[in-house]
This record gives C-alpha cells, sequence and structure tokens, in this order.
C-alpha cells in the first residue's frame, strides 16, 4: 500500500501509513523503505535542516541501518552508499560513500 500511494501522487498518504506501521512495530524491507523515501522526496514544504545534531542523527542511523531495515546485510551497504553517492552527484552534492 506504501508503494500505491507513493506511485500514485498520494505522498502524505504513504508517509502517514508508513508511520503508523512503525509505531504498531512493523518490521520494514528494503523495499518498504524505499518507496517511502521516494514519497517523502516527493513532499512539498519541507523545510531542510542541516546542523550537528542532525548529522548526528544520521550518523547513527548509518551505524544501525541494518538492525532498522528487516532483511539488510552489511554487504548491501556499499552499493546503496555510492547508489546515494550518485543519486545526490546529480544535484551537484557530493557524499563520501564511506
Amino acid at each position: 500500500m506504501i508503494s500505491s500511494f507513493s506511485q500514485n501522487g498520494k505522498p502524505e498518504m504513504a508517509i502517514d501509513l508508513f508511520s503508523q506501521m512503525g509505531m504498531r512495530g512493523a518490521k520494514f524491507d528494503s523495499v518498504s523503505l524505499s518507496y517511502a523515501l521516494s514519497a517523502s522526496a516527493n513532499l512539498t514544504k519541507i523545510d531542510c535542516i542541516y546542523n550537528n545534531a542532525v548529522m548526528e542523527l544520521m550518523s547513527g542511523v548509518r551505524n544501525q541501518l541494518t538492525e532498522l531495515i528487516f532483511g539488510l546485510a552489511i554487504q548491501d551497504m556499499a552499493p546503496m552508499s555510492w547508489g546515494l553517492s550518485h543519486s545526490l552527484s546529480r544535484y551537484k552534492l557530493k557524499l563520501s560513500a564511506e
């Protein structure tokens, strides 16, 4: 359902469903997470906050990613990092894959 909402121009509903499922203890696979991230990218009116607290939080999430996403193995991290780095480079943002 998350993918349906995301693909049909209803990112708010996709994020709301993702959030509700998470609060109820759902385990997400990489596909569900991908669609939730895609939906969040399509939301408008989101203020971007960049500071040390946000960077620390992102670092913590990255370090625990294999525990947060059901079925994600350590060896899956490198291709994901390179893919993210490549995607961001299209927008002239630089990201170290390490």
